[in-house]
């Protein structure tokens, strides 16, 4: 409000004339209703106010200004409909109207803006149907409905503009099936939308194994990834690279490994029955572990690892009686472990490291009798380390490094006469190292430094471990018979 020319104002920018062609007042603790005289800033190609409290409605006279390029007005209290004057914005690239509280139906004069690339409508309460209008926006790149009350079927056209590479529709009472054009959208979360694909009728169940990797390829990026030899071509889906079938034509193994891939993990793979072996890992995979995977009944290996993928492990997991390799290492995966893992009777590797997990332990997983390899280092669990885990006779390979597990070691881990790794350095472990751990004959590496240790001496039995760090615990070693307590 000073007299200095309103190009330094803060927010404001002006053209040669003076004109204002911008305002960017975003999160600036603006209160109250958008005034009308918004839409005499008829030069404005920049009108830039999210995260801050306007109510009311929306101005119609927002269609006055024909110059405009980028509207946001995200993160407001906004009420009411969605003017359809805004159909008027010729020069309109992106309309950001997401987590306010609008309602009504969708302008279908939206349709008509030709410049449009990014329209998100996310978090609001618009209902009525998802106009048909809006697939002949040919520059359309980005469409975010999700979080509001749209019914009906979702619109064949949607899958139309030749751009369209960001398609959210989740979180609407959606009916029908999903159309088969919007397969060339390269990231969506159709997926939880909990409803079939229109176009998938086969009449064979090999006929739905390469539709199923059809969707795979389409969605989730195949034109970049790193191999897709023969993928999409006439010759036999065994040709394609990373799939194995058995006899029969059906895909019984996909492993598509530091590949490229990109995107959420397609939930239509749980149709692909006969699947043995799936293997992921060290993509750009995101968005979480799709329980529907818990539904691969003749699943034995599960490489999820190296990824991006968030949330919980799905306890559903435990469904899979066949599995003996379950690897989600190296994610941002959350949570505590699901007990129920313990039921995975033929499981030989786990491999849980460097998430997010939390909490104990389950005294559960001592169940697994047939363990190899049990890794769930790099994490935030706490509590003890489980004295059940002494149990798995089979273990070759224990690693709980870099946690918050505090207390002793347990000695009943010296009975794991077959274990050739042990790897609890970083933590809070505390007590004595037990005498139990010289029974480990086989042992190739041990690693016990930066953790709380109140004992002065390593058991002399463990000075031939090939691979250790003593010399980080700075401890001499003593015989049996020496008191660790003196």
């Amino acid at each position: 409000m000073s007299d200095v020319p309103i190009n330094h104002w803060f927010g404001i920018t002006t053209d040669r004339s003076g004109r204002v062609t911008e305002l960017n007042l975003v999160f600036n603790r603006l209160r109250g209703e958008m005034p009308p005289e918004v839409g005499d800033l008829t030069n404005l190609e920049v009108l830039n106010l999210p995260y801050n409290q306007l109510i009311g409605q929306m101005r119609e006279e927002l269609g006055n200004l024909l110059n405009l390029q980028y509207l946001n007005l995200s993160s407001n209290r906004l009420r009411g409909e969605i003017p359809q004057e805004l159909g008027k914005l010729s020069n309109l690239e992106s309309l950001i109207l997401r987590g306010n509280k609008l309602d009504g139906a969708i302008p279908t004069e939206l349709g008509g803006l030709p410049n449009l690339t990014d329209l998100i409508l996310s978090q609001n309460q618009l209902s009525g149907e998802i106009p048909g209008h809006l697939g002949n926006i040919r520059n359309l790149n980005m469409l975010d409905l999700r979080s509001n009350r749209l019914s009906g079927q979702i619109p064949e056209e949607l899958g139309a503009p030749p751009n369209l590479r960001f398609l959210y529709l989740s979180h609407n009472p959606l009916a029908g099936c999903i159309p088969k054009r919007t397969n060339n959208v390269r990231d969506n979360d159709l997926s939880r939308l909990d409803l079939p694909f229109c176009t998938l009728l086969p009449l064979s169940p090999t006929a739905v194994d390469r539709e199923i990797l059809v969707r795979l390829y389409r969605g989730n990026d195949g034109r970049n990834w790193r191999n897709s030899t023969n993928w999409l071509s006439d010759a036999p889906i065994s040709q394609w690279y990373g799939v194995t079938t058995n006899d029969y034509g059906r895909v019984t193994e996909l492993d598509l490994s530091d590949n490229r891939v990109w995107g959420e993990i397609p939930r239509e793979l749980s149709l692909l029955t006969e699947l043995r072996a799936l293997r992921l890992s060290d993509n750009d995979l995101r968005g979480e572990v799709p329980v529907e995977l818990t539904g691969l009944a003749n699943l034995e290996s599960l490489d999820l690892s190296g990824n991006e993928l968030r949330g919980f492990i799905p306890e559903a997991l435990a469904n899979l009686t066949h599995l003996e390799a379950l690897r989600l290492g190296r994610n941002g995966l959350s949570g505590k472990i699901p007990r129920d893992l313990g039921s995975l009777s033929n499981l030989r590797v786990l491999d849980l490291s460097f998430n997010w997990l939390r909490g104990p332990i389950p005294t559960e997983l001592s169940n697994l009798a047939n363990l190899e390899l049990l890794d769930l280092s790099g994490n935030t669990l706490n509590s003890t380390i489980p004295s059940e885990l002494g149990r798995l006779a089979n273990l070759k390979a224990l690693s709980l490094s870099r946690n918050y597990l505090s207390g002793a070691i347990p000695m009943e881990l010296g009975n794991l006469t077959g274990l050739r790794i042990l790897n609890l350095r970083s933590n809070r472990l505390g007590g004595d190292i037990p005498q139990e751990l010289g029974n480990l004959a086989n042992l190739e590496g041990l690693f016990l430094a930066y953790n709380l240790f109140s004992g002065w001496c390593v058991p002399e039995a463990l000075k031939n471990v090939p691979n250790n760090d003593f010399s980080a615990l700075g401890l001499l070693f003593c015989s049996p018979s020496t008191s660790l307590g003196a």
